[in-house]
């Protein structure tokens, strides 16, 4: 899978929480999940067991969230392994490619939002890279 298929699955994946979630299209939502995002990608932390609280109104809600993102996860990191992009703004400017839409029209802003730099990094967390820049095993 390449990174934009791994970026438009991830977004059809999320026009279907909106969907399903109505709540999905609340900004402290939208936020939420963006944050995730830029940790996880745009940043390289690894994940961990615990689940995360995108300020659904159910915990269905917040687990379809918790399931698209560990799909994509796995794409990309598939993706990372083949083309290594670069931490930080190169990969959110995948995740904000303007020319991925979903099969309902949408594109990445209406999803989560946009940001012309990325959230910053929180210090002290584990990243996904080496000191090299070479993709580490994301469930270590």
């Amino acid at each position: 899978m390449t990174h934009d298929e791994a970026v438009l699955q991830w977004l059809n994946d999320l026009e279907r929480v909106a969907g399903e979630h109505c709540e999905f299209t609340d900004s402290e939502v939208r936020e939420a999940v963006h944050r995730a995002l830029s940790h996880h990608y745009v940043w390289g932390h690894a994940r961990t067991e615990a689940r995360l609280d995108y300020a659904m109104y159910s915990d269905q809600g917040n687990a379809a969230i918790d399931r698209a993102l560990a799909r994509f996860l796995d794409a990309i990191e598939s993706a990372e392994r083949n083309q290594p992009t670069p931490l930080g703004q190169a990969r959110l400017d995948r995740l904000q490619a303007p020319g991925l839409v979903t099969t309902g029209g949408r594109r990445y802003d209406e999803l989560y939002g946009h940001r012309r730099t990325p959230l910053p990094n929180r210090a002290g967390e584990p990243s996904l890279r080496d000191e090299r820049g070479r993709a580490k095993n994301a469930r270590e």
